[in-house]
């Protein structure tokens, strides 16, 4: 049969032991025990903070902090059960009970969800500003690479152009840089037009003068050369422009031509009328 100790005997040996030589700086306060000076540890004997656990884990109330082969382990004894981190009684962060990770939510909807602020990744700033989504990098001289399985397809150059398809630009001057074939269903350019044309200031070049420009320089006057063209490409909006204004000086020629047809043609008839006289 094992001996009886009664409770104010048990108390009396705990006290004896906290108040022996060694033990002094253990106190009471009330029913508090606490050491009021040094450090504690469990497991070694020079602790160098002011609770450490050497060689195991420490159990606190279903939460173990301790390690595993060659990791640092915070986790729970309850796999139901989130793991949440409070600063003044206020939750900031949470591992949900399915590994989801929430900074800012409590109920993190992928891996890993931050809300109400942003999120910094090495550099990388994914959050919202004034009703917008943004995406941008602490560093100004350092892209922003969009890849998939390690191979990247698209940028945004340090100078806040949007490359597609490559890398780096020959041209700089591109907002929008694609090395390939692009396809869309509709495309909008402004342009200016080229109603200056039909303006009563707005001088034709004659047909011989046109013709010599040509003779001497292979392409109409006001249009790129092929050569040009191949160098720098083509700017949508005023080859557009250009295109038309020469639409529209064809068609006062033709009219121009069609006038003097129809005085030629006045004059035929008068010349017939005359020898039938």
């Amino acid at each position: 049969m094992r001996p009886y100790l009664s409770r104010p005997f048990f108390a009396f040996c705990v006290l004896m032991f906290i108040f022996l030589p060694g033990h002094a700086q253990w106190s009471t306060n009330g029913t508090n025990v606490y050491y009021s000076n040094g450090n504690v540890g469990v497991g070694i004997t020079a602790p160098v903070s002011k609770f450490q656990v050497y060689g195991g884990n420490a159990y606190l109330w279903g939460l173990n902090v301790g390690y595993g082969t060659g990791t640092a382990v915070i986790s729970t004894d309850e796999g139901n059960k989130p793991l949440i981190f409070q600063l003044g009684g206020t939750e900031y962060a949470r591992i949900h009970s399915n590994g989801y990770f929430g900074i800012g939510t409590n109920n993190p909807l992928g891996p890993l969800q931050v809300y109400g602020g942003n999120a910094y990744l090495w550099g990388l700033n994914i959050g919202y500003g004034t009703s917008t989504a943004v995406i941008t990098t602490d560093v100004g001289n350092k892209p922003i690479s969009f890849q998939l399985g390690g191979t990247e397809y698209a940028r945004i150059s340090a100078n806040g152009n949007l490359l597609i398809g490559q890398t780096s630009q020959v041209n700089t001057a591109y907002k929008l840089d694609v090395a390939g074939t692009i396809r869309t269903q509709k495309m909008v350019v402004n342009s200016n037009g080229a109603d200056f044309i039909f303006d009563s200031t707005y001088r034709l070049l004659s047909l011989p003068a046109i013709e010599k420009y040509i003779n001497e320089h292979h392409h109409l006057p006001g249009v790129a050369s092929a050569r040009q063209m191949q160098e720098e490409g083509l700017e949508v909006s005023n080859s557009q422009t250009m295109l038309l204004s020469k639409v529209e000086e064809l068609t006062l020629y033709i009219i121009q031509q069609n006038k003097e047809i129809e005085a030629l043609k006045t004059e035929l008839k008068t010349i017939k009328d005359e020898i039938k006289k």
